[in-house]
């Protein structure tokens, strides 16, 4: 991911919108979640963390993750190579 970020744009752009789109679905999911716990006025510790179990939420936030840490990598080459 570091290394296509540094060599082309078309991938760079690509990234970043991955990202956006996912934390769309991130923030969607977890509100949709919220909503129902709120509606059903149920806060139990199961009821709150069940959205744990779906597969989305969890593969969107892990891709967020990586990005993340791709931010700062990238950073950090970048001001390595201008020094």
């Amino acid at each position: 991911m570091l290394w296509l970020s540094l060599r082309s744009r078309m991938w760079r752009t690509a990234f970043h919108g991955f990202a956006a789109v996912s934390a769309y679905v991130f923030g969607v999911l977890a509100a949709l979640m919220l909503q129902e716990v709120i509606s059903s006025h149920t806060v139990f510790m199961t009821t709150v963390h069940d959205i744990l179990d779906n597969p989305l939420f969890l593969s969107s936030g892990a891709y967020l993750g990586v990005y993340a840490m791709h931010l700062m990598l990238r950073a950090a080459v970048q001001s390595a190579q201008k020094t």
